[in-house]
């Protein structure tokens, strides 16, 4: 749900911002289709940080989302591993689009 007043492209521009503030991949375009993990390696404690941003600006509701099935969390893990045996991410795809799509839907 967007917020009083603002349109969806400005909604679009201050959340593809807040990502580019966000993302230590500076070399990589914020694109609709990026992967917030993938492609732009943003996890654990960032990823929290963003959904948390993007709740409290666009009222947004995230309590049913399990942040652990799209990005890793800050801690060791098996990612690297799993990686290494089957070649591809275990982690769902979570985009910029998406995440803007929640902000607008509010869920």
């Amino acid at each position: 749900m967007l917020v009083v007043g603002m349109t969806s492209e400005a909604a679009k521009t201050s959340i593809i911002e807040r990502i580019k503030e966000t993302t230590v991949e500076t070399d990589v375009p914020v694109t609709l289709d990026a992967d917030l993990y993938e492609d732009l390696r943003i996890w654990g404690g960032d990823f929290y940080e963003l959904i948390a941003w993007i709740a409290e600006t666009f009222g947004t509701d995230f309590s049913s989302m399990d942040a652990s099935k799209y990005v890793p969390g800050e801690g060791p893990g098996e990612l690297g591993f799993v990686r290494l045996l089957s070649g591809k991410s275990p982690y769902r795809k979570c985009t910029v689009a998406q995440l803007l799509a929640a902000a607008e839907h509010g869920r």
